[in-house]
Order: structure tokens, then sequence, then C-alpha cells
């Protein structure tokens, strides 16, 4: 299985559409078509540069791919808010 790198780090800057690495890590692109294709065994031997939830991560190349980084953009978007409300001191409130 292939899978394209998704830029959790430039997704949404770009007009507010998901930003995906070109081949060899050789810059971005909006495309899918153009995304590059990396394998399971590059994600592998080194997950904090292809895949390490901050600024990176690896999508399986189906023919969904879309929608799993829309999920994946959310979910690392409320991960991010809900850091920066532990760092700022706030706290959940129970109605």
């Amino acid at each position: 299985m292939m899978f394209l790198i998704l830029s959790i780090k430039w997704s949404g800057t770009h007009r507010g559409e998901i930003v995906w690495w070109q081949s060899n890590a050789e810059g971005y692109t909006t495309e899918i078509p153009k995304a590059g294709r990396y394998t399971a065994q590059q994600i592998a031997e080194r997950p904090d540069y292809y895949n390490n939830g901050r600024s990176t991560l690896a999508i399986a190349d189906t023919g969904n791919v879309f929608a799993a980084a829309r999920c994946a953009l959310a979910v690392a978007d409320a991960i991010n808010a809900a850091a920066g409300m532990i760092r700022n001191g706030e706290q959940r409130r129970s109605a």
C-alpha cells in the first residue's frame, strides 16, 4: 500500500485547502494527482519525519483519501485547541 503525506503544518493556510507533499519531499501541492506516493517502509523507517502527527500525517492512498485528510485535520485542530486551553489554564465546566 502507498501513502500520501498530509502537511498538517501548511493545510488550511493555503486558501483553506489540504496540502500534500510532492514526490521525494520536493515541495507541496494541493492537487492529489500531483502528490507524492510513499511506501510503508519509508514511513516506518522515519516516522518522525513522515508521520509525526504534529506537522505530517501519512494517509493511505485509497479512493477516499480526501475525506480521510479532512477528518485528520479536524482531529488535529481539536487536539491543538485542547492543548491551547490547557496551556492557558482553562478548564471545561460542567453545565
